[in-house]
């Protein structure tokens, strides 16, 4: 009796999910760098490409114009198709694997920030529960984040890795976007919304979430990593200690 009931705690504890969004909450995302590393790429001004990214493009005819900076994590803008977009505003080509270098700088690690969030996130999987991704990244970013920055996923579940760039509804203050994943994450794994949180420096992303039905809890890298913990233990996750 005594084991049937330690193997049912277990299995309550495991049947729960933090969901981490990647920028400004495990590595800093810096829109000004950004802005300047490809101002310096075409030779322009930030002025220049603040514009741009801020205009309105459809990359298809007939297709309803969406703002430059959103419409670029769509599925259908390849890299190549961004990078040609850019290089026709600026009159200038610059060689493509330094286009992606540049787009990519904005993403600034705290080494510190970095280094807390992995003890953070090996003492979460150590308390039994999974941890997954859901980033609203374009197709370069997602490189970024899986190649160079792959090691603060490690603790993370592969099947539980979202990218709004390869899903319909890509931008994640949809609910719709969060009620995809959601209902996926049940359907696979069997574990209900009220056994999931969602981590995001956004306040329309929390929004979208919220309306999905999961606890979304607003943090930024800014904000110091540690307080989380007792967030989560306010919702039920008790996060063991080293």
């Amino acid at each position: 009796l005594e084991r049937c009931i330690v193997k049912q705690k277990i299995t309550e504890i495991i049947l729960k999910i933090i969901f981490w969004d990647f920028g400004n909450v495990i590595v800093p995302f810096k829109v000004d760098e950004l802005k300047l590393s490809l101002a310096s790429l075409f030779r322009v001004s930030w002025r220049d490409v603040s514009h741009v990214l801020n205009s309105k493009i459809s990359i298809q005819p007939g297709r309803f114009p969406k703002l430059f900076w959103q419409s670029i994590e769509s599925d259908e803008w390849a890299p190549v198709a961004i990078y040609d977009i850019l290089c026709k505003r600026f009159r200038t080509k610059p060689h493509f694997d330094d286009f992606i270098v540049a787009f990519n700088k904005a993403f600034r690690e705290d080494v510190e920030h970095s280094a807390l969030f992995l003890n953070l996130s090996r003492r979460i999987r150590e308390s039994g529960y999974l941890q997954g991704l859901i980033s609203n990244a374009n197709v370069m970013h997602q490189a970024e984040m899986r190649g160079k920055f792959g090691y603060l996923l490690r603790y993370m579940h592969p099947q539980l890795l979202f990218f709004s760039c390869d899903r319909e509804g890509r931008k994640s203050e949809s609910p719709i976007f969060f009620e995809n994943i959601f209902s996926e994450v049940t359907g696979n794994f069997g574990v209900q919304k009220e056994h999931m949180i969602f981590v995001d420096d956004r306040d329309d992303n929390i929004t979208g979430c919220k309306k999905a039905g999961v606890i979304a809890l607003q943090f930024s890298t800014a904000a110091g990593i540690l307080e989380l913990e007792e967030e989560f233990e306010k919702y039920g996750f008790v996060i063991k200690q080293n």
